[in-house]
């Protein structure tokens, strides 16, 4: 491990890029994939591995892969439930192991009515095994919004669902739990009388690793026609085991929308953690010219179990504008206010860790449509809401769409998703990985960033904060073949939290000839 630079940020921060071959790496021989289309991931309690790979108008193929990385089984499953047809109108919601077997989760227009699929595949030979519809919405125009959450601590699920129509006198919003035979256990429900709010969102749901469930909805109602409105969010919370719901409603500012929300506990003083994703509009004069503009922040709110109480902190990044302005970086400041959430996790001691990236900037360039992605902004919170610690790396480069591929299940196309990042938070530690050209893994913060057309040239790059904020930047596939470029597929990993074991789809490039392997590596700790 070679010393590249120490920085001083409340605790000595070390800079290092490791080259040492790494002894856990596997990767498959090629597999017989499509370029096309978007592939998923799990890896399986019996030691195999599935990759499914959907592509419009054809069959689900799901691959099974043993300890080794040895392909083992392959199948091509037919469904009834499903139309594949129109896979780019359905959309994925969740892929879990549960009673032994994988279980495909997936939301599609059947019979005019959005419905939600489970699907259950066999983990030894990746045939489907059973289909059925869990969840319907009554009709065409009163759809069910819907969640499918899975805490790694539990051996069921959870699915939970939203109902608003203005022809219905409440909206609900539902919580029923499945054990690993698929069986209904429990079902709640918690309603709001239509006539006291004039608009209502159903912001999300989220779990914690002992199966407890939080669930955010965003109502508001208007007091004074284009001038004041009443804004709050709920938050509807199923403690592990619990036999009911508690409800809590927290006002919010009248110039507030939410987007988004995490949840997590704090074992470490027993208490909640939500973050929600809000965006504040304000009005900005320019002459006689009047515009609305918007800021995303994010709001950390943290209650005691029983919800008795609150206190809440935005996240406003004033680490890691230290962390920038001893870099002696102050004019490649990120724009914090358009910051995309890409992790969020709260570990056993307190400590409340944030992956944030700056948002994608829609330009052109030379005609053709380009992304432009920013700095990635890793930041430490304690118990209390302060913000600690924080590390930001350097920009990633554009992405130029000179091709646009068709999405499959909402999701990217695995060719258009070279450029995106996979972040990951455990325990102790934080990872970003991206593909970018090597010579560029140690660039400093001010680097500017390189147009790529191609990601030929380009190859998969592990960064890694651990408990002791030591930052390491290495290849994720080291030693390299001579002349052969590996990226990753973002959006196809599953990451073991418990065995650290990341598992995901990789393409390998040399000269013309590209191949798909499927690689696992565990990551450090």
């Amino acid at each position: 491990m070679r010393l590249i630079t120490p920085i001083l940020l409340f605790f000595v921060l070390f800079v290092a890029k490791a080259s040492a071959q790494d002894s856990t790496l596997i990767i498959s021989q090629p597999i017989e994939i499509g370029q096309d289309g978007w592939n998923k991931v799990l890896q399986l309690s019996n030691g195999n591995t599935v990759l499914f790979h959907f592509e419009n108008s054809k069959l689900i193929r799901s691959l099974i892969f043993d300890k080794q990385g040895k392909q083992i089984a392959s199948s091509k499953s037919e469904t009834k439930k499903l139309d594949v047809s129109i896979l780019d109108n359905a959309r994925f919601m969740a892929l879990y192991e549960v009673g032994g077997n994988a279980v495909l989760f997936v939301n599609q227009q059947i019979d005019n009515v959005a419905s939600l699929v489970r699907l259950v595949f066999n983990a030894n030979t990746g045939a489907l095994m059973s289909e059925s519809i869990v969840l319907a919405s009554p009709s065409f125009q009163k759809e069910i919004k819907m969640s499918v959450k899975k805490a790694s601590g539990e051996t069921g699920y959870a699915v939970v669902g939203f109902l608003q129509h203005p022809e219905l006198d409440s909206v609900t919003i539902s919580i029923q739990k499945y054990d690993e035979s698929h069986k209904m256990v429990k079902d709640l429900s918690y309603r709001l009388l239509a006539k006291d709010y004039d608009y209502y969102n159903f912001i999300g749901a989220d779990v914690h690793t002992d199966g407890s469930l939080m669930a955010v909805l965003k109502t508001e109602k208007v007091v004074q026609f284009e001038k004041l409105h009443k804004v709050a969010a709920w938050l509807i919370y199923l403690p592990a085991g619990a036999e009911k719901l508690s409800v809590t409603e927290i006002n919010l500012q009248d110039n507030i929308a939410l987007s988004g929300m995490r949840f997590s506990k704090n074992e470490f003083n027993s208490s909640i953690n939500v973050l929600l994703t809000v965006s504040t509009y304000y009005m900005v004069q320019n002459g006689l010219e009047r515009k609305t503009n918007n800021d995303r922040n994010y709001l950390q709110i943290i209650l005691p179990e029983d919800m008795s109480s609150m206190k809440s902190k935005y996240i406003k990044f004033l680490k890691a504008k230290d962390y920038v302005l001893k870099s002696n970086a102050d004019k490649e400041m990120p724009l914090f206010e358009t910051a995309t959430l890409m992790a969020y996790n709260t570990n056993d001691r307190g400590i409340t860790t944030t992956i944030h990236m700056e948002a994608a900037n829609e330009e052109r360039y030379k005609g053709y449509p380009m992304d432009k992605f920013g700095k990635y902004i890793i930041t430490k919170i304690n118990d209390e809401g302060e913000e600690m610690a924080a590390v930001v790396l350097p920009s990633v480069h554009n992405q130029i769409y000179s091709i646009v591929y068709p999405s499959v299940l909402k999701k990217i196309s695995c060719r258009q998703s070279l450029h995106l990042p996979i972040c990951l938070v455990s325990k102790n530690s934080s990872y970003v990985l991206y593909n970018d050209e090597l010579v560029k893994i140690d660039s400093p913060i001010t680097m500017q960033r390189t147009p790529i057309i191609q990601y030929d040239s380009t190859d998969a790059i592990l960064c890694h904060l651990n408990r002791k904020n030591v930052l390491v930047k290495r290849a994720f596939c080291s030693p390299q073949e001579a002349g052969t470029h590996t990226q990753l597929y973002a959006d196809s990993e599953h990451f073991d939290e418990k065995s650290r074991m990341l598992a995901v789809v990789l393409r390998k490039k040399k000269g013309k000839v590209e191949t798909s392997h499927l690689a696992w590596r565990r990551l450090e700790d």
